[in-house]
């Protein structure tokens, strides 16, 4: 029975993206810190690092079809080893199959399928892919062809495989994948190997430095070729070493940098013209830009291609006057530094002042006079406003006199206008409205305003003492007020008494404000002297600070009644003295008593009279 195989490949060129590199670039650094400290991957991609770290004894390999590409603001140290390299070649199994190709990545184009057929052949492998994969294939009953930038090797007798061209420059003018070795020519039910993957593209690029350590390696290299397992047809060709690029100021390079081809795959069987090793892949391509120093006992196979000098990094700067957090509604100047020209994200104009309307970071693009270009980022936080109150004890309309306290309340701290302490009570003289302004924790302020209203006293007035000889008398406290109280508990306007004695009256505006007055009544004569003298009674001082004296002059009795009350008629003090020689003096203790306004009242011949005293100590 004859077979028929029908193969299609990928071709995967990486050369019309230009790495051109006359300034460097360090990348904004916004993917933070990279560091492995046991075996891992990445994925192929670009990264903005701020900081790259592989310790020693721990491989980092590569994944995905996507070249790595790495920036970085700060330090590039590889102790370990980060790997690129192409997939080997799977072996061809006789009576079986082909192998298949080994799986490039980070760029690395695959190789191609060694051949099989039961009844026929011989029948050619499949050529690797990539741009050196093309016309490298095994071809009768050689072994398969080495591939990439041109080098190849051949089968070990008869035709040979096929080269791979040439393409690609030594100084990496474009990102330049390996490309994949040619599958092994097979058939009559020999299985030929299969051809090994390109090695993978591997960029660093930083402004401060690369530090490669004695343990550390960075490999871009192809995967081997596959065999033709036991029978006697071809071995896949070997895949072409990748691309390694390193651009830094310094590079210190005491490990090793390798992209070198894969091997060839074997031949059970050697000899020719049926069969064959497959050839060894070529050399790929390394490349080292800087402008300071390049140091170390390293090595570098291929040998490296160094460009120096090369103009430097741009240093961007980012700053924001007067802080990168502001309150919202503040204006914020965000200025570049390091450069001649700035360009930001956002619409910001540089060194301009503008409100920004929320949280955001800005990146800002600088060319220096070199015209090398950076990034730079600064994130502007936009704190919020406090909502500022207050609350007000015991109420914000109250009666002369009244102490109340304001205490504000949304923020962290606080300062009143009027001279007024945060939650201290304080007496207001008259209606004001007073503001407060709070400050959050983080500085941003805001005001409440607490109009107080300061009501008007009642103004009440019972008159003159009352003396006549006979009851009823009337009170009057006056029409125009909210109500009464009297000190006979009586709650009305007017009230009519029949007994001596002191009367109160308390009266409330609408407002809630109070007022009391006091009235003393006699139905008796006043003191009178039987000589006809004038009884002169003199009560001192007054206001008294604790202690009041009572002189009588011309008096006529034997004895006499003091008693000393409060407004509402309790008696604080009461005793009867003897008289002699008409006159009498009388110091009374009164420290005890509250300050306010008392009554003393003398009663002498059935008759009395009331003086009426302050004390205020």
């Amino acid at each position: 029975m004859r077979r028929f195989y029908t193969t299609v490949f990928l071709l995967l060129v990486f050369s019309a993206c230009a790495i051109a590199q006359p300034c460097f670039n360090s990348g904004t650094g916004l993917d933070g810190s990279y560091s492995a400290a046991v075996n891992t991957t990445i994925a192929g991609g670009t990264y903005n690092f701020s900081s790259f770290n592989i310790d020693a004894g721990v491989t980092v390999t590569v994944t995905g079809t996507q070249p790595l590409i790495i920036y970085c603001t700060g330090v590039v140290t590889i102790n370990g080893t980060l790997s690129a390299n192409g997939g080997n070649g799977a072996d061809g199994i006789t009576y079986v199959s082909g192998g298949t190709g080994g799986i490039g990545v980070a760029g690395g184009a695959n190789g191609g399928d060694g051949s099989f057929s039961s009844p026929s052949g011989p029948l050619v492998g499949i050529d690797g892919n990539g741009p050196g994969g093309a016309n490298n294939h095994g071809a009768g009953w050689s072994g398969g062809g080495g591939g990439g930038y041109g080098t190849i090797g051949g089968a070990s007798g008869g035709v040979g495989g096929f080269s791979g061209p040439v393409y690609g420059d030594a100084n990496i003018s474009a990102l330049e994948t390996g490309s994949g070795g040619g599958g092994g020519s097979g058939g009559y039910d020999c299985g030929a190997g299969g051809g090994g993957a390109g090695g993978g593209i591997i960029a660093i690029y930083t402004g401060t430095g690369v530090n490669i350590g004695v343990s550390g390696m960075i490999s871009a290299n192809g995967g081997n070729g596959g065999s033709d397992g036991t029978g006697n047809c071809g071995g896949g060709g070997g895949g072409s070493g990748g691309s390694i690029i390193l651009a830094s100021p310094s590079v210190t390079n005491n490990g090793v940098l390798s992209c070198t081809g894969g091997l060839g795959g074997g031949s059970a069987v050697p000899g020719s013209p049926y069969y064959g090793d497959g050839g060894t892949g070529g050399l790929g391509r390394i490349r080292i830009d800087y402008n300071g120093s390049i140091a170390g006992a390293g090595t570098s196979n291929p040998p490296a291609n160094t460009n120096t000098p090369v103009p430097g990094i741009a240093i961007i700067t980012a700053s924001a006057s007067p802080n990168d957090s502001v309150c919202s509604g503040q204006q914020v100047t965000l200025s570049g530094g390091g450069g001649v020209s700035y360009g930001w994200t956002g619409g910001v104009m540089d060194a301009v002042a503008f409100t920004p309307g929320g949280t955001m970071t800005y990146t800002v693009t600088g060319t220096d006079g070199n015209g090398c270009t950076n990034t730079n980022s600064i994130t502007v936080t936009v704190l919020p406003t406090p909502t500022v109150g207050y609350t007000v004890s015991p109420n914000d309309s109250v009666c002369p006199g009244t102490p109340i306290t304001l205490t504000g309340n949304g923020a962290s701290n606080y300062s009143w206008s009027g001279g007024i302490t945060n939650g201290q009570p304080f007496t207001p003289g008259s209606s004001t409205t007073y503001t407060v302004t709070g400050t959050s924790a983080e500085g941003c302020t805001n005001t409440a305003t607490a109009p107080i209203v300061v009501n008007p006293l009642p103004n009440v007035t019972l008159g003159n003492d009352i003396v006549q000889p006979n009851p009823p008398a009337l009170l009057d406290a006056g029409a125009g007020f909210a109500s009464y109280l009297w000190n006979t508990s009586e709650t009305t306007q007017t009230i009519s008494v029949t007994s001596n004695g002191t009367y109160v009256v308390t009266v409330t505006n609408v407002e809630g404000c109070t007022d009391m007055d006091t009235i003393q009544v006699n139905f008796t004569a006043e003191i009178t002297n039987p000589n006809g003298l004038e009884t002169v009674i003199q009560l001192y001082p007054n206001p008294s600070s604790g202690s009041i004296s009572l002189n009588i002059q011309n008096i006529e009795a034997d004895m006499i009644s003091i008693d000393i009350m409060d407004l509402t008629g309790k008696v604080a003090y009461h005793q009867w003295m003897g008289i002699s020689g008409n006159e009498l003096s009388k110091t009374f203790d009164l420290h005890h008593l509250s300050n306010g306004v008392y009554i003393l009242r003398v009663s002498a011949n059935g008759a009395s009279h009331s003086l009426r005293f302050i004390i205020s100590k």
